[in-house]
């Protein structure tokens, strides 16, 4: 706008930077994409204040900081088994509503294969491994087999059985994209997913088209499970949670 230094594609001519606004935008000469376009939740969980979370237990199981580097929240059941664990954020904030897009993105590692997580972004509920009405998250039944699942609005529960398998003991990314029907393509818009890492067998990539249950019109927050199938221990290790949303819709025409 006022700045010729600044580019919009990644060419730091000047030193000025790299800025994704628009040339006539109030934030077109900032060097750095606008942060401000977007509701952004991130944990690394270098610290963690149990206040912010509603924690359910089934048995005595603990919550707390682990010491691995980069930060990393440690879920520990008790031997029970149906021991379990769920965390979801108190302030349920993200509406995946009609032309807002939304991504999110998970690091977790399960010490066993045997157990039942809860990975992804639900409508508030303390039993997540019962499931939700809505919600993009990432599940596993009491097998190695991982399971991608979308529903909105209390509607059909859409899901992808994945082909790897989870390997215990080390840490897998799981990532997911919801493009708002803000593009060609399926009508009610879709969901595209990851799973990558050394906690998988083999890295999947799936996409799910969203069924006329949707947009969401519930509420969201992260979500955080993992119960026992075994009289045994299990163990998950969150390095970190992160959610981004659209504030305004991508398509829509700037008002100046």
């Amino acid at each position: 706008m006022f700045d010729n230094r600044i580019t919009r594609y990644g060419n730091q001519t000047g030193g000025g930077g790299v800025n994704s606004g628009r040339p006539t935008g109030i934030f077109s000469d900032l060097g750095v994409p606008n942060p401000w376009d977007y509701h952004i939740y991130a944990n690394d969980f270098d610290t963690f204040a149990a206040g912010d979370w509603t924690i359910t237990k089934v048995g005595t199981g603990t919550v707390a900081l682990g010491t691995a580097t980069g930060g990393g929240l440690l879920l520990t059941n008790t031997t029970g088994t149906s021991d379990a664990l769920s965390l979801q954020l108190v302030d349920a904030s993200f509406q995946l509503a009609s032309g807002l897009r939304c991504w999110g993105k998970a690091v977790v590692q399960a010490s066993s294969s045997l157990t039942n997580l809860v990975i992804g972004l639900g409508n508030t509920t303390t039993t997540p491994e019962a499931g939700f009405t809505d919600g993009i998250w990432l599940s596993t039944a009491a097998t190695t087999a991982l399971q991608m699942n979308i529903q909105a609005n209390s509607g059909t529960v859409q899901t992808l059985v994945a082909t790897p398998t989870l390997v215990t003991a080390k840490p897998f990314t799981f990532a997911w994209y919801y493009d708002g029907a803000c593009y060609s393509g399926p009508q009610y818009g879709r969901v595209i997913f990851e799973l990558s890492g050394p906690g998988v067998s083999a890295n999947w990539r799936g996409e799910i088209a969203c069924g006329s249950a949707f947009p969401y019109t519930t509420l969201l927050a992260p979500q955080i499970a993992v119960q026992n199938t075994t009289a045994l221990a299990s163990i998950l290790a969150v390095d970190f949670v992160g959610v981004v949303l659209d504030r305004t819709n991508v398509n829509a025409t700037p008002v100046f």
